[in-house]
């Protein structure tokens, strides 16, 4: 299955643990491109 994140960058870090868990789990998942800057 395929899934978007899309959210405030407020939850960078929740997204990209979101979008781990279910790729593990075999799915498609796209997120901001730059999320992973505003994880502190």
């Amino acid at each position: 299955m395929r899934f978007v994140i899309c959210g405030s960058m407020t939850f960078a870090k929740e997204m990209l643990e979101i979008k781990t868990f279910l790729e593990e789990r075999g799915h498609s998942v796209m997120v901001p491109y730059n999320a992973e800057k505003f994880v502190s």
